[in-house]
């Protein structure tokens, strides 16, 4: 891995805007999440249902005092640096997570349809750092990470 994500996306000349998120779940299991987010000066409620290639997301801006009241629910915020880019026509997001989850980053990428997630290639200029797959592996989404904070080994 370089020594910094940022600064490898600079060194392949690949720009990049980034924004600074924090993340509070509610709930999180296999049917899916609810939870709360500050990006900017943005606060979000979510609930995702479904899991792996397959989510739906229904979000709604809420309030700075919903936000805070949220946290209070679940002491266990994620900090992340998301840097969102594109290449070869697609659009990238990649999570730099801070303390406690320091040393993890997440590539992703969202579709239009299965067909589309099912015949991606990734670019050769980020084979390179993606260590692994783990669209399938629940212990890499956020609200996992969030009730353990710790970074899983990949693999099982």
């Amino acid at each position: 891995m370089p020594c910094s994500v940022k600064k490898f996306l600079k060194k392949k000349h690949i720009s990049y805007s980034k924004e600074s998120i924090e993340q509070v779940y509610i709930k999180s299991d296999e049917l899916g999440a609810e939870r709360f987010r500050r990006a900017g000066n943005r606060y979000i409620h979510t609930i995702k249902t479904g899991s792996g290639l397959q989510r739906q997301e229904i979000e709604e801006y809420v309030s700075y005092k919903e936000y805070q009241d949220a946290k209070l629910k679940n002491p266990n915020i994620i900090k992340k640096i998301r840097c969102r880019f594109e290449l070869d026509g697609y659009e990238f997001e990649l999570d730099i997570f801070k303390d406690r989850l320091k040393g993890l980053n997440i590539l992703e990428i969202e579709f239009d349809d299965l067909n589309s997630a099912k015949s991606f290639k990734m670019p050769d200029v980020l084979a390179e750092i993606v260590v692994t797959e783990v669209t399938d592996d629940r212990r890499f989404t956020n609200g996992y990470l969030s009730k353990s904070m710790t970074i899983p080994k990949p693999g099982r």
